[in-house]
């Protein structure tokens, strides 16, 4: 961008000059001498994609048959027409200026992933406690971990006991309680206890950086948007190429006039038709979309994925932390005995406080809520993922799912319409169920209603159970679900709704983080996970998801306005190659010279911009 600043301003200093010289003394040398050094300084950003047929080649054709026509007509005593190269540099430089603008918006910065892994560790080296950097861990190693910090390396616990936040890596919203065998991974997080590990993986060996490998592959199968349009510049410098050459036989040699006029006019069709209008039309559109969607909190890395937003049928979104906030929420309470139901959230929530488990944590902020009294426990025991027991003044108190009552021969009933429950039993009997979900997102159930009324086909992804998954499903009135999912089977799912169609995946989390680069869109809701930010298209900053009906809005608005730019460019052409060709002069006997025809182009250019500019202060979202 810089050197085309510098180039920009060079042209600027030998426009001011041009244009003295030609007031002064239109014959001077100088007039041809500064036009070729013009052309010079461009032709290098000319010739580069001079294979690919495209737009630049047809100002490189333009540009330079306009100065060899000038340098014939001056031997020949005829008007020259080097003030229309000039014009010529000075628009594909223009338009290059704004297309690289809005290049610069779309492109994507890839932050390290592990920047999520902590600088230094706390090793035992001789019975030491010594810090090092995290590249000095070796296989092998023990390492001291304690609350809130972040685990390093892949390893196992070899003593201890802890509670580790894995959502960035598998989606879970409850933390996971880990003891002596259990295996940590790189990148979480411990929000309780404190233990003892043995590094295995480190490095490019770890589930972190298997997780980043499948976020590289799937970048290199994301299409190429921009083929469509290259394919149009191409079939539209074809057009223009042949119609030039047309021209030139038509008034040699059907309609017989000097070789001078009929290179004249076969200059003149080249002319126009090289207009700003062809390399404005979309990164304009797309430069004033991007800027519009900034002012509501969408950030938008790749601008021409608008193109492609209004025409998805499948949209994705992963749960915990998308369509929810990813922290569980007591529903309601039920009783079944003789108990409360503070009685039941005081029992539950006095056995689950020495627990480090995000339910545990809930149950102890509802109890406080409430200002309930915890009791003290004896004999606390947890089963890992299912349930604890305690004995709270010689009573047996049992808290956990329906799984762990029925290991401990307490029977539950049968509450249709409860998922996500806690049960809580004294001595053997069924006391109440605690029935906890994950708080829904404001807007969630709104974009669901809005998407549907769009035929759109919803799908929800989670790495929760199938009873938590199937209740948010239900309530939101989404029919399709798919839940216990891992990044690499979120990667394939993803990937058979995108055979059968083009999807958006929407997610926030760095299990999310494959899946939101394999998709044709992928959108991350703001978190302080710099990986989902960096693969997905487009973020999310205000952390609200009814922003995705704008985003559908706005898009639907710029690919009307893409769509108009390129139908006014075709329909310009088209009369434009006519009537400079000669058609005017077999109507009304007139020509129009290279001059006009260069003006004729830069006004079909600022018809585009005014039309573009229509989306830079917004429109209704209604």
């Amino acid at each position: 961008m810089e050197k085309t600043k510098k180039a920009f301003l060079l042209l600027i200093f030998l426009d001011s000059i041009f244009a003295l010289v030609y007031f002064i003394n239109p014959g001077s040398f100088l007039i041809p001498a500064i036009s070729a050094s013009v052309f010079l300084l461009l032709l290098p950003r000319l010739a580069r994609n001079v294979t690919k047929y495209d737009i630049d080649f047809l100002f490189l054709l333009s540009i330079s048959a306009t100065l060899l026509f000038s340098v014939y007509a001056t031997s020949v005593n005829e008007r020259p027409y080097f003030e229309v190269s000039m014009l010529l540099c000075n628009m594909y430089l223009v338009s290059k200026l704004v297309e690289r603008k809005a290049m610069e918006r779309a492109e994507e910065s890839f932050s390290d992933l592990f920047e999520m892994l902590p600088k230094k560790v706390i090793v035992i080296k001789r019975g030491k406690q010594v810090e090092i950097g995290i590249g000095e861990i070796n296989v092998g190693d023990r390492i001291i971990l304690n609350p809130g910090k972040k685990v390093p390396a892949d390893g196992k616990i070899l003593s201890g006991f802890c509670s580790v936040n894995e959502r960035m890596i598998t989606g879970e919203s409850a933390d996971v309680e880990k003891r002596m065998g259990d295996r940590l991974i790189a990148g979480t997080i411990l929000t309780n206890g404190s233990v003892k590990m043995s590094v295995e993986k480190v490095g490019e060996g770890t589930y972190l950086s298997q997780i980043l490998g499948l976020v590289r592959e799937a970048q290199k199968a994301k299409t190429n948007t921009t083929f469509r349009i290259e394919k149009t510049y191409r079939k539209l410098v074809t057009g223009v190429i042949v119609s030039s050459f047309l021209c030139f036989l038509f008034w040699r040699y059907l309609f017989p006039q000097t070789l001078y006029i009929s290179l004249r006019n076969s200059i003149s069709v080249l002319v126009v038709s090289s207009n700003a209008s062809l390399v404005l039309a979309t990164p304009l559109t797309l430069i004033f979309s991007v800027t519009n969607a900034s002012k509501k909190g969408i950030i938008m890395k790749r601008g021409q994925t608008l193109e492609d937003f209004s025409r998805i049928s499948t949209y994705i979104f992963d749960k915990t932390g998308t369509l929810t906030f990813g922290t569980p929420k007591i529903i309601r309470v039920r009783t079944f005995g003789s108990l409360s139901e503070n009685e039941v959230i005081a029992m539950a929530a006095s056995a689950e406080k020495s627990s480090p488990s995000g339910i545990g944590k809930t149950l102890v902020e509802e109890a406080g809520r409430r200002r309930l009294k915890l009791r003290q426990t004896k004999r606390f025991s947890e089963q890992h993922g299912s349930g604890v027991f305690c004995k709270i003044v010689n009573k047996e108190i049992y808290v956990g799912t329906r799984e762990f009552m029925q290991k401990n021969q307490i029977k539950s009933p049968r509450t249709n319409g409860i998922n996500g429950n806690i049960f809580v039993a004294v001595d053997g009997r069924l006391e109440g169920a605690i029935e906890i979900m994950d708080e829904e997102r404001k807007g969630s159930r709104d974009l669901m209603d809005f998407l549907k009324s769009k035929n759109k086909d919803v799908v929800m992804l989670t790495g929760d159970t199938e009873k938590i998954a199937r209740a948010t499903s239900e309530s939101l009135s989404i029919r399709k679900f798919h839940w216990g999912l891992s990044p690499e089977k979120k990667l394939k799912i993803v990937e058979g709704y995108q055979k059968r169609s083009r999807i958006v995946m929407v997610g926030d989390g760095i299990n999310d983080a494959p899946a939101l680069a394999m998709a044709d869109v992928g959108i991350s809701i703001d978190t302080d996970n710099d990986l989902a930010s960096e693969t997905a298209d487009v973020v999310l900053l205000k952390n609200d998801i009814s922003l995705i009906k704008h985003l559908f809005l706005l898009s639907e608005e710029a690919e009307k306005k893409i769509r108009q730019n390129f139908f006014w460019t075709y329909l310009y052409n088209s009369v434009a190659v006519i009537v400079v060709g000669g058609g005017l002069f077999l109507v009304a006997g007139y020509w129009v010279d290279p001059l006009i025809a260069s003006a004729a182009s830069i006004s079909s250019g600022l018809s585009v911009l005014l039309n573009s500019m229509s989306l830079r202060n917004g429109f209704h979202d209604s």
